[in-house]
């Protein structure tokens, strides 16, 4: 078995989106948000990562410590976003992948809690628990089949920052894909992109939701020079 072991330290700047100062809903109010502030912070993540022949784990756990982190307060149309003061987020990520000539199969957690450090209530809009696992085969050199799954679990909704409402649902992802490469410039793919048609919103507040995109099937080819 191999081991390592590693620390990182980082900071963290982001400066405003314009889609997050700019807003035009149609009603009276401000379309420009002046007052808000770049956010920033410190992160540091714990790694230790085993291989074993065609297996290896990794966990990798992390703090970040954030000020002037942005979210959007209110409710629509009259919330907007804005820097919701010092933030915290720890949890960590446990990922484990086992291959072979023919067969990949690969899979994660992770858990990420994030509060506001004066009243640690937790943020909107901030899944807590999320499990991935994916699924690929190569029966011959010029076709590759793979699935994947995403469980996502609820979280607060965008204008509930004392959580006190019910959380929103949890969502999981199925998706399915077949590549063929009849020669080492061309790909050609077929995809099924969320096979239960789950539409379970990707965001969601007291006034209403934004429901995820249903089952899709997309066909597509690529060619590399």
């Amino acid at each position: 078995p191999m081991l390592s072991v590693s620390v990182k330290y980082g900071r963290v700047f982001r400066y405003p989106n314009l889609n997050e100062q700019a807003v035009y809903t149609g009603f009276p109010g401000p379309s420009f948000n002046e007052d808000l502030q770049p956010e920033f912070g410190h992160n540091v993540t714990f790694s230790t990562e085993i291989r074993m022949g065609h297996f290896s784990v990794n966990a990798s756990p992390y703090f970040i410590a954030m000020k002037d982190e942005i979210a959007y307060v209110g409710t629509f149309p009259t919330g907007s976003n804005q820097n919701i003061g010092e933030t915290i987020h720890y949890g960590g990520v446990l990922t484990g992948l086992w291959t072979s000539d023919f067969l990949s199969i690969e899979g994660s957690y992770s858990i990420d809690r994030a509060q506001l450090l004066d009243t640690l209530k937790f943020i909107p809009l901030v899944p807590q628990h999320s499990v991935y696992t994916r699924v690929s085969a190569t029966p011959i050199d010029q076709i590759e089949v793979s699935t994947d799954g995403r469980y996502t679990s609820a979280y607060y909704l965008s204008d509930d920052a004392d959580n006190l409402l019910d959380k929103e649902y949890a969502r999981f992802d199925w998706n399915a894909r077949i590549d063929f490469y009849p020669a080492d410039a061309w790909n050609l793919h077929a995809e099924v992109s969320n096979i239960l048609d789950d539409r379970n919103p990707t965001y969601a507040a007291s006034w209403g939701v934004y429901p995820s995109e249903g089952r899709t099937v997309t066909f597509g080819a690529d060619w590399r020079y």
